[in-house]
Order: C-alpha cells, then sequence, then structure tokens
C-alpha cells in the first residue's frame, strides 16, 4: 500500500546516531563564547548530514543517477519516499531534493486578490476555504519528473482524492501533466490546472484573499501520520544498516507503545511504535 520509506525523528536525534564528541560523556569545567558557538552548530551538521543520508539511500545521487530515463524515475518513484513527522522538516528535506535535482526550474506565480468589503462567502462557491498557513505557495518551484501529491480531489480518471501521489511529466503555460505513481490507474497521465483558494487569516484584521495557484505540494518527502492499532514487530527500514543499528540500540522494548507520534514504515511495509 504504502511505498519503502526511510524514517527520521525530528525531536531527538541520538535515536538515529550517536555522537562521540567528547563533550557528550562529560561536562566541560569551562567553555568560552567561541566553544558554545562551536558546540551550537553541531546539531545543526548532525541534522544535514541524516538528511545526506537519508536522502542518498532512498533516491540515490541525485547528481549523477538523476541523468536516468524519465521512465526509470517514475518507477523510482512509485517505490520510494521519505515520509517524515512534521511540516517543517518535510520543507526542509523537499528543498534540499529540488535543489540537488536535475531539470529546469519554472516558477508558478499566483496573483493574490484582496477580498473586498460588501462580499459574501456564498460569492465564492466552488472555491476551497483554506487558512493562511495552509495555503500554496505564491510562488511555486516545479520541474519535470518531481514527484507532488495533490491537495484537493480531482475528477481526473472518474476521481482521484486529496493526496494522491504523481510524477510531473510536463509544464505548460497554466496547467501540468502529471503520472499516477499508484493505484488501478498507476502510470495514466492527467491533467492538473490551477484552481481558485480563498485564503484566510486568523487575525481579523488582516484581509482575505483570493489565489490562483496549483493544488500540489512537492512530495520527495512527505508529512505521514497515522494510528496503528495491530501487533507491530522490528524489521529493517530503508535505512543505512548501521544507522537503523543504532536507532534500535536506543530503544527500550519495556517503553513500547502504540501510540500516532512515532513510526517506521519498512521495506515489508511493516511498522514499529514506541513511546515519544
Amino acid at each position: 500500500m504504502y511505498p519503502s520509506a526511510a524514517f527520521y525523528r525530528d525531536r531527538n536525534f541520538s535515536t538515529v546516531t550517536r555522537s562521540t564528541h567528547p563533550s557528550s560523556v562529560m561536562p566541560r569545567q569551562r567553555s568560552n563564547l567561541a566553544e558554545q558557538t562551536v558546540n551550537n552548530q553541531i546539531p545543526s551538521k548532525r541534522t544535514d548530514e541524516v538528511f545526506d543520508k537519508l536522502i542518498e539511500d532512498v533516491y540515490g545521487d541525485l547528481r549523477g543517477d538523476w541523468s536516468l530515463t524519465s521512465g526509470r524515475i517514475f518507477e523510482r518513484f512509485t517505490e520510494r519516499a521519505i515520509f517524515t513527522q512534521s511540516p517543517e522538516t518535510t520543507q526542509s528535506i523537499n528543498k534540499i531534493i529540488f535543489e540537488r535535482a536535475g531539470g529546469e526550474t519554472y516558477t508558478s506565480r499566483a496573483e493574490d486578490v484582496n477580498y473586498s468589503a460588501g462580499w459574501t462567502i456564498g460569492e465564492f462557491e466552488g472555491t476551497t476555504q483554506i487558512p493562511l498557513d495552509m495555503a500554496p505557495a505564491r510562488e511555486m518551484n516545479l520541474k519535470v519528473g518531481m514527484p507532488v501529491l495533490l491537495t484537493e480531489h480531482s475528477f481526473m480518471k472518474g476521481g482521484l482524492v486529496s493526496g494522491t501521489r504523481l510524477v510531473i511529466t510536463g509544464i505548460y503555460d497554466g496547467f501540468l501533466k502529471a503520472q499516477i505513481t499508484g493505484g488501478r490507474f498507476k502510470g495514466d497521465e492527467i491533467v492538473i490546472a490551477k484552481v481558485w483558494f480563498f485564503v484566510t487569516h486568523a487575525d481579523s484584521s488582516s484581509p482575505h484573499f483570493l489565489r490562483f495557484q496549483y493544488p500540489i505540494v512537492q512530495a520527495y518527502a512527505i508529512t505521514f501520520h497515522f494510528n496503528l492499532y495491530d501487533p507491530y514487530r522490528i524489521s529493517g527500514v530503508f535505512l543505512d544498516r548501521r544507522v537503523f543499528q543504532e536507532f534500535v540500540r536506543s530503544l527500550r522494548p519495556v517503553d513500547m507503545v502504540l501510540c500516532d507520534k512515532m513510526y517506521i514504515v519498512s521495506l515489508s511495509q511493516s511498522v514499529l511504535m514506541v513511546k515519544d
């Protein structure tokens, strides 16, 4: 049902790898500003290293392997994905992969139309009302070969639900073409047109507005949450063996509980749920 996936725990890096820096073993008696600056940079460096490892293990060398034919790229995306727990991590990984992937960048710029006093919500029937933090980007960068998720249901192919994963195959003036990566219509090509979004602000002093943009988000990495009520077991994941062993070693079986805060999707599609 789900593609093979890599896992990254956002808030506690030590569950993925361990530090060998002396400061992680014994606290220093003295410190200075320069040392503090260096130490503050270590978590960021480690995070970058984990991202690089996840991307390499799941998608390969983006600078070299992505000179593949479009057909082989499509097959890669039908089998692989990176799942994360937070939109912030998803956005960071997507940005890294997009910049490394080959191909020309196209930018879809939306012109916003401010909401005027006297308009009624009924006038916007057929548009999607959405809060600002969930609205599509005003400037959306696109590439042929880029995986995306639909954020709106589509009537194409008899009906595609929001969350369907596709790979962009063509970028045109006002519409896209994309292939469906799974299900009974896997491999079929559809057209994605721009739609109107009615974007609302939580702050009543800020004006609402209309935005005309594609109903998609990048999907090299995907924010993914679910509950599991079936028995669980530990199995391999799409990570370097050493990294996975370090993760398992950091767990205490007595603390394992069913919850919706952590998960691993493995090659065999079994799931491990642990206490946060």
